[in-house]
């Protein structure tokens, strides 16, 4: 069974600062649990990590894919095994990171999640949500699978209609192909800092992505031809700088609205993880924190 590390939390908590200090110190390489970091071009808004500290400590699944490309839960769990069988083959330590919740859930817990798709049924559902709001859809989902339900937040549209999707193709609900079976040697750290200073750094960053050329990133995407429906193009601040590029909102206004929504994708992720017993919390604005993950990160790996 191969080690895993696992640094996980909110956007914007700290986790790739953690990573790099832990993976320099234990010699390991990061892999990156982000559904939107996979996507080329896609830089500031996704706050990657720049390019020359990426050459300094290897990471992985980082601008893999074009933005018109599809990215899955299944595609996620093959990259991701066969990444953390090299790089333990090559002696050194598997660090994942990231806030995508299922994508790492069903990495560790080796979840199987069938290949099936219906998008007329899909586009159906979108139409639905949009006209009915998502608590009519989420109601629907808990009607046939409550325990879907228990993971899956009312806000969250794309995976209450995954699991829709997959229900009807399969006859199954979504939380039978959960099963819990633990597939690493694993160390959960998960980050956390109280909830004001957590929001004031979201603000922060925002702020800093717009001074840094977000808008200019995403007017190039559009220029390159990607579609404002595709997948990719509905991230958090990438749907927001659209519609203010469409004339949809000013640009005080999409500000405003990607750091409400990122707030609120926050909230999610802790909802998400505070459900996993395995992992240990720390508040990273403690001084002495640093010390106790380290003693924790050798006690579990390199006794």
């Amino acid at each position: 069974m191969e080690n895993l590390l696992l640094i996980v939390g909110p956007t914007a908590v700290g986790k790739s600062k953690l990573g790099l200090y832990l993976a320099k110190k234990f010699n390991g390489e990061i892999i990156s649990a982000d559904s939107m970091q996979v996507y080329k071009g896609m830089d500031i808004g996704t706050a990657k990590v720049p390019a020359n500290v990426r050459r300094e400590i290897k990471h992985h699944l980082i601008d893999v894919l074009e933005p018109t490309q599809k990215f899955s839960v299944k595609k996620f769990q093959e990259l991701a095994s066969k990444k953390i069988l090299d790089i333990t083959a090559r002696n050194k330590l598997p660090i994942l990171i990231g806030g995508s919740c299922l994508y790492i859930d069903a990495l560790v817990f080796s979840y199987k999640i069938p290949i099936v798709y219906d998008l007329k049924y899909r586009e159906r559902l979108y139409k639905i949500a949009k006209l009915k709001g998502n608590l009519y859809l989420y109601r629907f989902l808990k009607s046939k699978d409550p325990k879907a339900c228990e993971k899956i937040h009312v806000n969250d549209t794309k995976r209450i209609i995954r699991a829709l999707e997959v229900y009807k193709k399969t006859k199954k609900k979504f939380s039978d192909f959960a099963q819990k079976n633990l597939k690493y040697n694993t160390l959960w750290l998960g980050l956390t800092m109280q909830r004001e200073k957590l929001y004031k750094k979201i603000d922060y960053r925002v702020d800093e992505m717009i001074k840094n050329g977000f808008i200019a990133e995403v007017r190039e995407l559009l220029k390159k031809g990607f579609d404002s429906k595709l997948t990719s193009m509905q991230a958090i601040g990438y749907k927001e700088i659209v519609a203010y590029l469409n004339k949809q909102l000013s640009l005080e206004e999409a500000i405003y609205m990607i750091k409400k929504n990122t707030r609120n994708y926050a909230k999610r992720q802790l909802s998400w993880f505070k459900r996993i017993k395995e992992i240990v919390w720390f508040d990273i604005t403690n001084p002495s924190v640093l010390v106790k993950i380290e003693d924790l990160v050798a006690g579990k790996f390199f006794k």
